[in-house]
């Protein structure tokens, strides 16, 4: 995910909460619990592609 564009991260945001059977809004919802401790947050993808990829693995890795 290093060179990842925002409609990427977006796609495969989607395709994450598919996967595991989760509602998109639930799967959202917890990944802004993780990463900032808050329900909500800016374009998750966006925020994903500011962070980087080391430093998202490094706080999803808590969890």
């Amino acid at each position: 995910m290093n060179t990842l564009d925002e409609q990427t991260y977006t796609t495969r945001l989607y395709d994450a909460a598919k996967d595991n059977g989760l509602e998109t809004g639930d799967f959202f919802k917890l990944v802004y619990r993780v990463l900032i401790g808050r329900s909500h947050g800016p374009k998750l993808a966006s925020f994903l592609e500011t962070i980087g990829r080391e430093k998202a693995l490094e706080i999803l890795s808590r969890y």
